[in-house]
C-alpha cells in the first residue's frame, strides 16, 4: 500500500438513524464487533498508519488513532473532512457508518494513486437489497487539493441558492466529471464496490442489511408501520 493518511468520518448528526437500536450507527455491532473498529482493524491489517477519525462522541476514540472534531460537520465528508487532507502524502476518506468487506477493502488499500477518485456502488445492489446508489468514501493526493477545492465551492455555493438539497460526495464528483450536479452518473475516477459492503443511513437499512447477511427477517419496528400508513 503506497502511503496514504486514512480519515473515517464518523461525525454526522444521525438524523436519519434516531438512536435506533440504542446505539450510534457507527457502532453498530455486526458479529460481535462495531462496525467503526472493523474498519480500523481491517485497515490495520493492512498496513495503514495512523487513523484519524472525525468524531463529535468521545466513545469514538479508539487506540491507534486520533479523534479530531472539525469546525464543519454539518456538509459532507469532503468538505468536513478537509482540514485533515495530508498535504504530502494520499488521502482516502471512509465513511464511519459502512461495513466493508475484506475483500473491498483489499481493493481500497491497493488503489494506485491517481485523480480524485470516488469510491462507492453506482446503483442499486441485488447482493444486499439496497435500491439506490451509495458512496462509501473518496480518495484524492495532494495536487489534487485545489481543483477539489474549486468543486467544494461550486457545490457549497449550488446548495446555497437551492440548485441542489445537500453539500455530499456526489455534487463534487459530479462537478469533477463535468456532470450536472444533480445528474447521477458515474463516469470515470470511480472505484465501484457492489458486495456485502453497504451503508446504514436509515434503520431500514441496516434491517434489510442483516436480513440478508445473515438470512434471516427482521422485523420493521412499530414506528415504519406507523408511517407507512399515514
Amino acid at each position: 500500500m503506497t502511503n496514504t493518511q486514512f480519515v473515517i468520518m464518523a461525525g454526522g448528526k444521525e438524523q436519519r438513524w434516531g438512536q435506533y437500536l440504542g446505539v450510534h450507527k457507527h457502532l453498530l455491532q455486526v458479529h460481535g464487533e462495531r462496525l467503526l473498529d472493523r474498519t480500523v482493524r481491517l485497515l490495520g491489517e493492512r498496513g495503514a498508519g495512523q487513523v484519524k477519525i472525525v468524531a463529535r462522541h468521545p466513545e469514538y476514540d479508539l487506540p491507534g488513532c486520533e479523534l479530531v472534531f472539525p469546525p464543519d460537520l454539518d456538509n459532507g465528508g469532503a468538505v468536513a473532512s478537509r482540514d485533515f487532507w495530508s498535504t504530502d502524502a494520499r488521502t482516502t476518506v471512509l465513511f464511519g457508518d459502512v461495513f466493508f468487506t475484506d475483500e473491498a477493502m483489499d481493493r481500497i488499500c491497493a488503489m494506485a494513486p491517481s485523480e480524485f477518485t470516488a469510491i462507492g456502488r453506482s446503483k442499486a445492489s441485488e447482493i444486499t437489497g439496497c435500491p439506490y446508489e451509495e458512496l462509501f468514501g473518496f480518495s484524492l493526493l495532494p495536487e489534487n487539493h485545489a481543483r477539489v477545492d474549486q468543486s467544494i465551492a461550486r457545490v457549497k455555493a449550488a446548495l446555497a441558492t437551492g440548485e441542489i438539497k445537500s453539500c455530499g460526495g456526489w455534487a463534487i464528483y459530479r462537478h469533477l466529471q463535468g456532470l450536472p450536479l444533480r445528474k447521477h452518473r458515474c463516469r470515470h475516477n470511480f472505484l465501484d464496490i457492489d458486495d456485502f459492503t453497504d451503508d446504514f443511513d436509515f434503520p431500514e437499512d441496516y434491517d434489510r442489511w442483516i436480513e440478508r447477511f445473515e438470512g434471516r427477517y427482521v422485523a420493521p419496528p412499530w414506528w415504519q408501520f406507523w408511517n407507512r400508513a399515514a
